[in-house]
């Protein structure tokens, strides 16, 4: 059974109390998270629908994987493991960036987010059982289109997506010059046209 560090609602910063995962969620503690966003070479963003087995949204289409951090992981550790345990694939320490921390008020989290860029077709990757029933690669202007007439099944972004998405391009973008996602396919994300929104 998951064990999950209550933290502070103003700091983020742990208070030493331990709980289970559920008694968490069920008190409305706040807590810890990861969301990792994935991004190919073209600027398309991995989403997933999550299991209808999930107990939280289920069925619902995000633009990332994640997950709660347990009692005792680093922020690094945990969204390595919820990577690699969610899309089957495994990550090197250079190619995942952490870009930012961020308070989620209705989930009661603190978020560290990251970015990374993995060019690969989506039937690669292996949706865990019981977490994700299929992975697929969006557009941009295609998950804005599919948030806005489908809010009740899409949980795009952390807080505003449209925003999120320029600043994770602008992210990786720095990053690539500094030699970071090497890839034998020429990295395009910071070139596309701005979305009109």
């Amino acid at each position: 059974m998951e064990q999950i560090e209550v933290v502070a609602e103003s700091t983020g910063e742990p208070t030493g109390m331990v709980l289970p995962r559920h008694e968490v969620i069920a008190g409305g503690h706040w807590c810890q998270s990861t969301n990792i966003f994935v991004l190919n070479s073209d600027g398309h963003v991995l989403c997933h629908k999550r299991s209808m087995k999930k107990d939280r949204f289920p069925g619902m289409w995000f633009t990332h994987v994640g997950g709660h951090v347990v009692h005792g992981e680093t922020f690094w550790q945990s969204a390595h493991k919820e990577f690699c345990e969610e899309t089957g694939t495994f990550l090197h320490d250079s190619q995942l960036l952490f870009w930012r921390k961020s308070k989620h008020s209705m989930m009661r989290m603190w978020i560290h987010e990251f970015v990374t860029v993995v060019n690969k077709k989506v039937e690669d990757f292996t949706p865990q059982e019981g977490e994700v029933d299929e992975f697929r690669w969006y557009a941009p202007e295609e998950i804005f289109e599919q948030s806005r007439r489908n809010a009740k099944i899409w949980k795009a972004g952390t807080h505003n997506f449209m925003v999120e998405y320029y600043c994770l391009r602008a992210v990786i973008a720095l990053a690539s010059s500094q030699g970071m996602f090497a890839s034998k396919k020429p990295l395009h994300v910071w070139n596309l046209h701005p979305i009109a929104l």
